[in-house]
């Protein structure tokens, strides 16, 4: 099950995790555009799906996991000055949290609250806070260079990409 991948159709039921007997809550509205919206508000988003959320994020790794990736990057940058030169370590490592976070999230939670969880990273600016447009880009431009997984990648390249393409010049 990808993060991205939204349901097409107006079945519901695609939207509930076949194999989990954990409830979904889902939203009172669909809203093809803004999956956050289809709830009332964030607070009831987090209320109504917070005992997944909370099950999710004590059984993930999502931070040591960025560091493991994050380390060794800064360890060869402060011992080869100018190794990787345009490579935004600090954008690297917020990037790979959140996408662990919400592929996490869409695997335990379901589709649709992993898409308004999405929605959420999106509108709390959390992506421009750690990322400049060139720190994303630098990230980016390193992605095949960079020892990560097929779907840390894909991740990288989809929460990067779009906010590149947004706020380019």
């Amino acid at each position: 099950m990808t993060l991205w991948a939204i349901p097409s159709s107006s079945d519901t039921s695609s939207w509930v995790r076949p194999h989990s007997s954990r409830p979904i809550i889902l939203p009172r509205k669909k809203s093809s555009k803004c999956f956050l919206c289809a709830f009332e508000n964030i607070g009831e988003f987090a209320t109504e799906n917070l005992k997944c959320l909370n099950e999710t994020f004590s059984k993930t790794r999502c931070n040591g996991e960025a560091e493991d990736i994050v380390e060794p990057l800064i360890k060869e940058v402060n011992e080869n000055v100018g190794s990787r030169p345009n490579l935004s370590i600090f954008c690297l490592r917020s990037m790979l949290v959140s996408g662990c976070a919400l592929r996490a999230i869409s695997d335990n939670c379901g589709q649709l609250v992993g898409a308004a969880a999405l929605d959420a990273l999106r509108r709390s600016k959390s992506i421009e806070n750690d990322c400049s447009v060139r720190g994303a880009q630098s990230v980016l431009d390193e992605l095949d260079n960079l020892d990560l997984s097929e779907v840390q990648k894909r991740s990288l390249d989809q929460l990067l990409g779009k906010f590149v393409e947004e706020n380019s010049e």
